[in-house]
Formats: structure tokens, C-alpha cells, sequence
């Protein structure tokens, strides 16, 4: 496993690439924060890897294009996974 105990912020993780990145990091054992403005989408995918792809991910609402949003959702992240890896 490439990325055990790893933490990533997935942005656009709800669908398309994103979702494929988000699960194969998961795949490689990384835990995964799905940041995304499609919040029923990114519950969905959240869900899968939680289920099915032997990870552990959580599901943030985000407009990446607003500072305080995404600050607000780092901090989450940092809440939940105690770290963010670069």
C-alpha cells in the first residue's frame, strides 16, 4: 500500500477523475477527504470507499472558488484525519 496512513483532499472528487483518483488512493490506503460542491455525489462516493474500497473518506461541501469555504473545509479535514499530507 503506496499511501497507508496517508490524508488527501480530493478536490472535484464527486464524479468523473476525481471520484477515480479519490478511489484509488483509497485503494492504496490512503484516507480520503471528497471536497466538492456536488455534496450528494460526493456522500455517494464517500460511501463506496467506505464500503467497498478499504478506506476511510469523508464527504465536504466546497466551492473551491471561496477562501473561507475552503479554509473551513481544511479545518474540517485537519478535525477528522488529524493531518493532511503533501
Amino acid at each position: 500500500m503506496l499511501l497507508k496512513d496517508r490524508v488527501a483532499i480530493i478536490t472535484g472528487g464527486a464524479k468523473g477523475m476525481g471520484r477515480g483518483t479519490a478511489e484509488k488512493f483509497a485503494e492504496e490506503g490512503c484516507n480520503v477527504a471528497i471536497i466538492d460542491i456536488a455534496i450528494d455525489e460526493a456522500k455517494k462516493t464517500a460511501a463506496t470507499i467506505n464500503k467497498k474500497k478499504g478506506g476511510k473518506a469523508i464527504a465536504i461541501k466546497c466551492d473551491v472558488t471561496s477562501g473561507k469555504q475552503v479554509a473551513d473545509a481544511v479545518a474540517e479535514v485537519i478535525k477528522q484525519f488529524k493531518k493532511i499530507d503533501s
